[in-house]
């Protein structure tokens, strides 16, 4: 994997600031040099792949995969944006092809899970970090606002999980969860023992995923830091001497959500759907 942000997919290359350029792909504590010029999306899932077929499937095994895909540069094999050439918007022709390679990769995974013997004792959790950079691509409608607010197009993860444990397949679940919540999720799957962990933020959400049953959360705390008072305007004493409603923060309680401070990039940004180009535009 790679330590910084916006690493090219192929080469892993990088700038962390002026002059401090470099390669960034590694395997453990060693820098992995031979696999350069191998587009990241494949090579992790082939990574996957390869430690699933060197474990034996009567071993519990937890594996965390963090594509690259869909982050900046906007980078596929070239094959994947001619499926996308009709896509006026450059940009988003690119992500497109980056979520199909994805799509590939993750399915990929899953074929390994299959043949090594794990897929009928497996549960794949498909989640993201943020909302999706409607500036290079990304796109959140109908949800408000983008990657980096408090929006909830910047927040809310849209996701999936898969496996053949769960007993009301094949729906959408509206279940409030929070990233806390998988570790106590998946500790208890387990059958591990959490008697011992004390002052976990989390819940067991499996009844609410696998059997449809309301989801033990009721709240998110999106982001507080009271200990933060530099903004720019507001004070203590105008939130009635509890909270500085100038500082950006954010809580979601049911269906209610409150933002405080300037959230930022407050628009509905629509579908990217701009005059089709001719076919033979597609490569620019």
């Amino acid at each position: 994997g790679s330590l910084t942000g916006n690493v090219d997919y192929y080469t892993y290359d990088n700038c962390d600031g002026p002059g401090v350029c470099g390669y960034d792909l590694h395997e453990g504590e060693d820098v992995a040099w031979d696999q350069s010029g191998k587009y990241s999306t494949f090579l992790y899932a082939q990574r996957v792949s390869k430690i699933l077929a060197s474990h034996s499937p009567k071993e519990p095994i937890f594996i965390y995969v963090a594509f690259q895909a869909v982050h900046t540069p906007l980078q596929s094999p070239k094959e994947y944006i001619y499926r996308y050439r009709s896509m006026g918007n450059v940009a988003r022709r690119k992500y497109a092809a980056m979520v199909t390679c994805m799509d590939e990769a993750v399915k990929n995974i899953t074929w390994a899970l299959k043949k090594y013997g794990y897929y009928d004792n497996s549960v794949i959790v498909f989640s993201t970090d943020n909302g999706g950079q409607t500036f290079s691509g990304g796109s959140n409608w109908p949800l408000r606002g983008r990657k980096g607010t408090y929006w909830e197009g910047g927040v809310r993860g849209i996701g999936f999980v898969h496996s053949p444990l769960i007993k009301r397949k094949r729906r959408t679940s509206w279940a409030l969860v929070h990233i806390t919540d998988w570790y106590p999720t998946l500790v208890s799957l387990a059958r591990g023992n959490l008697s011992n962990v004390q002052g976990l933020d989390g819940y067991d959400v499996w009844p609410a995923i696998s059997e449809g049953k309301e989801s033990p959360r009721t709240e998110i705390l999106h982001n507080i830091d009271p200990l933060y008072n530099h903004a720019k305007y507001g004070s203590l004493e105008d939130g009635f001497g509890i909270w500085n409603t100038a500082v950006q923060a954010s809580i979601r309680v049911g269906e209610w959500k409150l933002l405080t401070g300037d959230p930022g990039y407050s628009d509905w940004i629509p579908p990217q759907t701009l005059t089709n180009f001719p076919g033979s535009w597609w490569n620019l």
